[in-house]
């Protein structure tokens, strides 16, 4: 999605729509979102935002600077856009991930307002279950080779498990309806059954943006294969004993061409596993269903028949991990 828009930046300008450079990290990322938007209003209490930490916004008169300097810089973007832009456009699928709790959209609103006569809030739900597949694949890849992929959240919460309020759809459209309005809200599902041509471009298209001959970019899975995920586990481990600067090395070099040899949907978790899982958002999910989509029997309809009913044997896991990494090394080797 925002690689689509990045490279059609040009012609939405002609057509009114105007993506400020500023509020996207990095700014000359071609699929950068509005990551300084995200850091910009998230809270200041994780010293990790990778954002502030390439700003110097390390305590608190950095992070004061930084902010100021930020709206400024937006709004004397805004003052030099084109004169036939009357539309903002802002993406980042972090306003879901890192903006978990009311002041930091309410923070989002108090930037935006200055400039905005109105607002349309536009967001994708997402089974829950496959939403923690496709986490799982992103942990992975970041070296968390101990990750959790369907937590638990009657229990205390696992380091390496994302928490609730990262799949609580219910939570998150109270938050956004309640700073920007109920009216504001532009509520859809992110399936193949409901999804325009069951594709996001053009469902984002057709709620957003004008008719026009947009340049599409190629499909990108960012997933990889279940073979290639064994192959993460088993070297997270391995890395675990060696120093920071030995993985990263490592890693540099092995996950983008993993990337590439084994792309694919990732380590199904078993029928039990994603039932159990799902039942915990079941109330939720369905106070959702009759609060946006009152037609739908069901929020997210799920054939459990799709998913295996065991998991993978340890050996065949090993073997499967050896195939990924001879695979990987294959396509590295000339022919």
């Amino acid at each position: 999605m925002q690689s689509f828009l990045d490279t059609n930046r040009a012609g939405l300008a002609g057509a009114g729509i105007f993506q400020p450079r500023s509020l996207t990290w990095p700014s000359d990322a071609p699929h950068a979102g509005a990551r300084a938007l995200v850091a910009f209003a998230r809270r200041d209490e994780n010293p990790d935002d990778p954002v502030k930490r390439a700003e110097g916004a390390t305590d608190e008169a950095g992070l004061l600077a930084w902010r100021t300097r930020l709206a400024a810089a937006f709004a004397t973007e805004l003052a030099a856009a084109p004169g036939n832009c009357d539309t903002i456009l802002l993406s980042s699928e972090q306003c879901h991930s890192n903006l978990w709790r009311i002041d930091e959209v309410q923070a989002v609103h108090q930037l935006l307002a200055p400039f905005c006569d109105g607002f349309e809030v536009i967001v994708y739900l997402r089974a829950q279950h496959e939403l923690a597949v496709s986490a799982y694949g992103m942990l992975l890849r970041d070296g968390h080779h101990d990750a959790v992929m369907l937590p638990d959240f009657s229990v205390p919460p696992l380091t390496k498990a994302l928490r609730r309020h990262y799949f609580d759809h219910e939570t998150l459209l109270a938050r956004w309806s309640s700073v920007f309005g109920t009216k504001a809200m532009r509520v859809q599902l992110f399936a193949r059954d409901t999804l325009l041509n069951g594709d996001i471009v053009d469902d984002f298209a057709s709620l957003a943006l004008p008719p026009g001959n947009w340049r599409r970019v190629a499909r990108s899975n960012t997933n990889q294969s279940a073979a290639a995920q064994h192959l993460l586990i088993g070297l997270g481990r391995a890395l675990a004993a060696r120093s920071a600067g030995e993985a990263e090395h490592v890693r540099a070099w092995l996950v983008p061409r993993l990337a590439a040899s084994a792309p694919g949907n990732g380590i199904r978790p078993t029928r039990d596993g994603v039932a159990g899982f799902m039942a915990q958002f079941a109330q939720a999910n369905n106070r959702v269903r009759a609060a946006w989509f009152p037609a739908r029997d069901q929020l997210f309809p799920i054939d459990l028949g799709e998913f295996p009913e065991t998991e993978l044997p340890a050996e065949d896991r090993l073997a499967a991990a050896c195939t990924a990494l001879i695979e990987t090394i294959l396509h590295e080797l000339p022919r």
